[in-house]
């Protein structure tokens, strides 16, 4: 719409009442354009123009450049609603992939912690499990190619693969396999790596199988000294016949364990990596998993340049000792006093 020469009639035209008219007139609009802010075959909006002061009159050349602004104003519209949209899709998505709580797991201390990186859209991949089996535990972690929903849909695979092959099969190596099969039959190139760690306990013994493919080794603290473990696989999506290294380990009571993501050993800071030296340093002395988690945490916000740049997931596991057993590195200090 085109109003070259705004006149006392064409107020009298367009107000809806008195006052309207009034307001109108004080506006002193001496020319007008309004065109659609279209997105795709619909308008998302109105774009309004006017003189007041200047007297200036619109013309056709300036109702096509309206127009033209109206055009890119409906599709930044349209484009802000899709980002808000698939932000709330990868948002939900993401969270929905993560357990809601972890298990309490007789025999075991366990604690987690998760924090995503990157644009609102552009979760990661990062996820973690425990589940029980038939002998005992099952403890994942894993990371999966690629961010955003697609990232999340694959991550939603490895997660429920896992969960369902392990708890039906009991086999770390059959859950992994299982995993690599599906990924392999989706057609396209999809990447994943894995730690995962069985736990079994009896009263005589406790141990951990741990199956690492692609993934980065966790760490075993035993007396609170970290030492890492494992033994390094291939990607899961790679290939069809991969080989992913077994260690099994004999877990002593009070030894924990600490699964984790890349995004915690590459976290950037003014000219490093976080790396896995200093995670070591950050574990030594960690008492329980909430310790070890807390102290991953704040070694990470201290460390980090800048934005945080990769998602990060820990799962930390404690072999708790028998009841009414202190393990020695529970004792307190003990101090002297005058008799």
């Amino acid at each position: 719409t085109l109003r070259r020469n705004i006149t006392e009639e064409r107020l009298r035209e367009g107000a809806h009442d008195e006052r309207h008219l009034e307001l109108l007139r004080a506006m002193g609009t001496k020319s007008l354009m309004a065109v659609p802010m279209p997105a795709g075959t619909r308008p998302v909006g109105v774009l309004s123009f006017g003189t007041t002061e200047s007297h200036r009159q619109f013309d056709e050349n300036d109702l096509a450049l309206a127009q033209e602004l109206g055009r890119r104003a409906g599709l930044a519209v349209e484009n802000a609603r899709l980002y808000t949209e698939r932000t709330q899709i990868a948002r939900t998505l993401q969270h929905e992939l993560l357990p809601p709580a972890l298990p309490s797991m007789p025999g075991w201390e366990i604690e987690a912690h998760y924090q995503p990186a990157g644009e609102e859209n552009e979760v990661g991949g990062d996820f973690y499990d425990a589940f029980p089996v038939a002998d005992g535990w099952m403890v994942v972690i894993g990371d999966v190619a690629g961010r955003g929903i697609e990232a999340a849909s694959l991550t939603a695979l490895a997660r429920y693969t896992l969960r369902a092959a392990g708890t039906l099969l009991g086999d770390p190596v059959a859950a992994v396999s299982e995993l690599n099969r599906e990924l392999r039959e989706r057609g396209d190139l999809a990447l994943c790596s894995v730690a995962c760690a069985m736990l079994t306990r009896s009263p005589a013994a406790a141990s951990a199988t741990i199956v690492c493919a692609g993934h980065p080794l966790p760490f075993l603290l035993r007396g609170g000294v970290p030492e890492q473990v494992g033994s390094f696989g291939t990607f899961l999506g790679v290939g069809d016949e991969a080989n992913w290294g077994v260690v099994e380990l004999t877990l002593e009571p009070g030894d924990q364990l600490l699964l984790y993501t890349d995004g915690v050993i590459d976290a950037r800071g003014l000219e490093e990596r976080f790396g896995e030296e200093r995670l070591m340093e950050t574990l030594t002395g960690a008492r329980d998993p909430a310790g070890a988690v807390e102290a991953v945490v704040a070694a990470l916000a201290a460390f980090q340049a800048g934005s945080q740049a990769d998602d990060t997931a820990l799962v930390g596991i404690r072999l708790a000792p028998p009841e009414g057993v202190r393990h020695p590195q529970e004792n307190p200090v003990e101090t002297l006093s005058d008799a």
